[in-house]
């Protein structure tokens, strides 16, 4: 992780208009390896929602995330790509292809951007958020998203209300959204 003019947590919302830019760039990478015996199984869900948070084989993932602000606008970008390497040829999340078409793995990854400005007047920030999310690359079809926000600081004391819009522009095949938009009303207290 590396900031520049000094040390800056990536933030949606730059409340105070930095007068001057100030970024932040890091680099993330994991690894882990998980093989079980022949005829051993993970304990149900333990895949989670999309069924490869642990799997029988290798895994191997890294990411890229920059952020800049400056008088009141923030830009945060983000990049995350995964390889995950089945020991079993036969697995389900090679989706019955044959090893020809799969080659022993497969990918998983997206990026997502949002730029945000904050009125101060009104201390009401509108922010703007896209997503890709590609969940299996032997999967046609990649999830696409667009969410317009607002959140308006109530008080100096950390309330604030919240309001979002979530739409689904496209979506991947490997498991369809059980909806196409949501609208959320949040409303946070920040106890200090």
């Amino acid at each position: 992780d590396f900031s520049y003019p000094y040390r800056f947590r990536n933030r949606d919302i730059d409340e105070i208009h930095l007068p001057i830019p100030v970024f932040s760039i890091g680099v993330n990478g994991r690894y882990n390896k998980r093989n079980l015996p022949s005829g051993k199984f993970f304990p149900a869900g333990s895949g989670g929602e999309y069924g490869f948070k642990v799997i029988n084989g290798e895994k191997a993932a890294y990411g890229l995330d920059c952020a800049i602000a400056w008088r009141g606008w923030v830009l945060v970008a983000e990049f995350h790509q995964a390889r995950h390497a089945l020991q079993n040829p036969n697995d389900p999340l090679f989706l019955g292809l044959p090893i020809e078409l799969h080659r022993g793995y497969f990918m998983t990854g997206g990026w997502v951007s949002q730029v945000s400005y904050f009125i101060r007047p009104i201390r009401l920030a509108v922010a703007l958020r896209y997503d890709e999310l590609n969940i299996n690359d032997l999967s046609p079809g990649i999830l696409r998203t667009l969410s317009p926000a607002l959140c308006w600081k109530m008080n100096p004391w950390g309330s604030q209300i919240r309001f979002q819009y979530w739409q689904i522009l496209s979506e991947d095949n490997f498991k369809a959204e059980k909806y196409t938009a949501q609208f959320r009303i949040g409303w946070i207290q920040t106890i200090k």
